[in-house]
């Protein structure tokens, strides 16, 4: 199962997992080089915290774990755990993503994360039975 959101020729897809969601980002059209710096990713759990999604890379090159909003995910899927890093334990129930495209400016600096660019999907996160 999966859910979608399109717009201004940027896509966002969340795919079901067992505690888990795949999520999957396309653009219509390749970006200008050295412009895109890749995506910023959020959630909303179903307690209504919102927070940006990790990144284990970041712009300054240390080993600091950031956040999207400051270090784009540079891929176009990320698997998202709920629990990890900002959340103690695991709550079930619907996330909303939010996915954001990034740009550099001809200087190389991240531009500011534009609101008018996200676009998001709700996905219920539960645990997956197997069916035999």
């Amino acid at each position: 199962m999966f859910t979608s959101s399109t717009k201004n020729g940027f896509s966002l897809k969340a795919y079901k997992g067992s505690l888990m969601t795949l999520l999957a980002m396309d653009l219509d059209k390749k970006p200008e080089k050295g412009t895109f710096a890749g995506f910023t990713l959020a959630y909303q759990n179903p307690a209504g915290k919102f927070s940006f999604i990790q990144n284990t890379l970041n712009f300054q090159g240390s080993d600091e774990i950031t956040g999207s909003d400051k270090s784009p995910i540079q891929l176009f899927r990320w698997i998202h755990f709920p629990g990890s890093y900002q959340q103690i334990g695991m709550l079930t129930g619907d996330y909303i993503y939010f996915a954001t495209p990034r740009y550099f400016d001809s200087n190389r600096i991240l531009q500011p994360l534009d609101p008018s660019l996200t676009i998001n999907v709700k996905i219920n996160v539960v645990i997956s039975q197997m069916v035999m």
